[in-house]
This record gives structure tokens, sequence and C-alpha cells, in this order.
């Protein structure tokens, strides 16, 4: 599933409005991720989707077939994966895919700003 998808669905809710306050607060780190979302959709730039990182089909069987056992290899492929896609996709500056990108929009922002870029 796309990873812009599921970060965002986490700030919706079907049955009610809420304002991010009090329980529903983002923290720092959403907070940041959420402006790094919008400030790259005031870019021009192509949106590289960052890989899933779910256990394979073969991994579930397997875990199953040996009633777990499987799973603590299962678990260290998944971090290596995880660990792999992490150095090409660094977390800090997703959805961009470079710091120079991210810091390029930021000094050239679209919204909010006097001349636009």
């Amino acid at each position: 599933m796309d990873g812009a998808f599921v970060a965002a669905w986490s700030c919706y809710d079907d049955f009610r409005t809420e304002r991010l306050r009090g329980e529903w607060a983002l923290t720092q780190e959403a907070r940041r991720a959420l402006v790094r979302w919008v400030l790259f959709l005031q870019t021009d730039l192509p949106y590289a989707e960052r890989p899933d990182n779910d256990y394979r089909a073969i991994d579930w069987l397997l875990i199953l077939a040996t009633a777990g056992i499987w799973s603590r290899v299962a678990r260290r492929r998944w971090q290596a994966r995880e660990d792999e896609i992490n150095r090409v996709y660094d977390p800090a500056v997703w959805p961009f895919t470079t710091a120079a990108a991210l810091a390029n929009a930021r000094e050239h922002p679209r919204l909010l700003c006097a001349q636009p870029a």
C-alpha cells in the first residue's frame, strides 16, 4: 500500500471531526512529516513511492507450518529489508528523495510567500 496514503489515513476519521488537539494532537515528528508532505505537494517533483516491507506470503506459510519457529528468520529478513529501504528512502526527508531536494523546496516555497517561486 502506498506509504503516503497510510500515513495520511491516521489523520482521518469517518465518524467525527477532530481538530488534532488534546488526545488527537500530532507528535512533533508527525507534524514535521505532515509539513514535508504539504511542501512536497507544492513542488513539481515526481513521487517516488517507498516500497512496502510486509512479510511475504511464503513467510506467513512457513510461520504457520513451523508453529512460529520461522518467525525469527522472517523477522531478521524483514529488519534487513527495512534497513535497506531506509538507506534508499531516508525517513527524515521522505517523500522527498534527497535532503538537497527538501532543502531546495524549503528555500523556494510556493505557499505563504510574498513572491511565488
